[in-house]
């Protein structure tokens, strides 16, 4: 087991690395084994999101003015995280992603990041359509690859988050001792003075 001492890592999940212990593993739904379970601490919070997802091409070549017709939404699926609001279900949703694309990559400039277990031995990727089947790839022989981006949260957001309406006053607080604060140096001509 190893335990993590950096602030983030990355962790890249190819669909086929298993298949000699999940042999039901497909390009859509897969379960990948970590070389080592991955120990996040008992006094640190971890989040992960997606960063990166990729999936062989539409199509293989250059392109000028092409359009892909019958795009949809697809969504990536991960054990690691509590069920969130998609619609009227709760479900592990991580990220959504139009597909099909043309190169079949999808890097995300915005990562929505979710708390995540402390132990991690191994990770479970699911890639679907709103249906709820798995999504159907062009290739079934390249992989799917799925990169995440794990970091440490600071523990006292979590103590706050996890009171009742604290962070609410809190951050209404802060909000408004900034808004005056910016108001009385925007009216001092930009001078810090004290009221």
């Amino acid at each position: 087991m190893s335990k993590v001492d950096s602030k983030h890592f990355y962790v890249t999940l190819l669909s086929n690395t298993s298949k000699n212990l999940y042999p039901d593993n497909t390009i859509a739904a897969s379960t990948t084994e970590l070389a080592r379970p991955v120990e996040l601490g008992y006094s640190d919070n971890w989040e992960m999101g997606v960063c990166e997802f990729s999936y062989s091409p539409n199509s293989v070549g250059t392109f000028k003015h092409t359009t892909v017709v019958g795009v949809t939404t697809g969504f990536i699926y991960c054990d690691l995280i509590s069920p969130q609001h998609v619609g009227r279900a709760l479900v592990r949703c991580m990220r959504t992603f139009i597909y099909p694309s043309l190169s079949g990559q999808h890097v995300f400039d915005k990562v929505y990041y979710m708390p995540v277990e402390k132990r991690i031995k191994s990770i479970r990727i699911d890639i679907l359509k709103l249906t709820g089947k798995p999504v159907e790839f062009r290739s079934s022989t390249t992989p799917s690859k799925v990169v995440l981006h794990f970091r440490r949260v600071s523990t006292w957001f979590y103590k706050i988050a996890s009171s009742s309406s604290l962070p609410f006053i809190l951050c209404l607080s802060i909000f408004s001792c900034a808004t005056t604060f910016t108001r009385r140096v925007t009216a001092a001509g930009g001078k810090i003075t004290t009221a």
